[in-house]
């Protein structure tokens, strides 16, 4: 995430009530978009490459350039030893006017003098943004994602984007995949991030406060601000436990609630993890 040097500045000086609490939000949202950074891949940044593995990504039955949301392309240094180097590509896709989910088209990748060639793809997953797509982006997240004792599953965040004059809404969702058998199949997906301000309802707590005719202090729009703001970060890992062949998937709250010892294992159950999907709140 990019910051101006306006951020700069007003995040470096010595803040009162108000402007710790927004330096808080916007580092909150830097954390939201770049926590995992050194999570994600060495993606490709060539538009000219991207283009080229989205080709053999869609095929013969490809999306109108205009539905193209988002493009990740990166080589795979964790998958299959009997592979050989094998590239993956995601692709979130939105038909303009589509009022369904958006999807993500992902695949795996080989790579030879004559291009890119898809080795499997899959298309049967699908994102929910929140309120609605709104600068959105896809990032892969191909660190060792030990499933088992000879196979690594491979990530694909979605990160979402919204504000308006009454709300900011950010998210994060983590898929992970399974390449196997010559196919790709979504194996797991979960909120990691989301943080969520009701502007309006801070406003309208913050003049309540204050009383008729008066302007609030920063105290009291401070404590309003922080009423009217909740965040959920979590962290997926794997157990020692092993069901049906598989570590056990664990998800861990991060941050604040770090602490509360909640958490969600999820077991392998043939094909995919149960539960399958995690929409939050522990």
């Amino acid at each position: 995430m990019k910051h101006s040097r306006y951020d700069a500045v007003l995040c470096g000086r010595k803040p009162g009530h108000r402007l710790r609490f927004l330096c808080r939000m916007a580092l909150g949202c830097a954390l939201i978009f770049g926590a995992f950074g050194a999570c994600a891949a060495d993606e490709v940044s060539d538009a000219s490459q991207q283009q080229a593995a989205l080709r053999a990504l869609m095929g013969k039955s490809p999306a109108t350039p205009d539905s193209i949301k988002g493009i990740a392309l990166a080589p795979w240094t964790h998958g299959p030893t009997n592979a050989g180097a094998v590239w993956v590509v995601a692709a979130l896709v939105q038909p303009p006017g589509d009022d369904s989910e958006p999807q993500l088209w992902t695949g795996v990748l080989s790579r030879d003098g004559r291009g890119f060639h898809l080795l499997a793809g899959d298309r049967s997953e699908r994102v929910e943004p929140e309120p609605i797509l709104w600068n959105s982006s896809v990032t892969l997240d191909l660190i060792a994602y030990r499933v088992n004792d000879q196979e690594n599953a491979f990530g694909v965040r979605f990160d979402n984007a919204y504000t308006s004059t009454a709300h900011s809404n950010t998210q994060e969702v983590l898929s992970l995949y399974r390449y196997a058998d010559g196919a790709i199949t979504p194996i797991f997906t979960a909120l990691t991030d989301r943080y969520l301000y009701d502007r309006s309802s801070a406003q309208d707590c913050a003049q309540e406060k204050a009383g008729t005719g008066k302007q609030p202090t920063e105290n009291q729009q401070d404590d309003c601000d922080v009423a009217n703001t909740t965040e959920q970060h979590y962290v997926v890992s794997f157990s020692r436990h092993i069901t049906h062949g598989y570590y056990d998937l664990l998800l861990h709250p991060k941050g604040k609630h770090a602490a509360s010892n909640k958490s969600l294992s999820a077991v392998w159950n043939g094909k995919s993890y149960q539960p399958r999907r995690f929409d939050g709140d522990l």
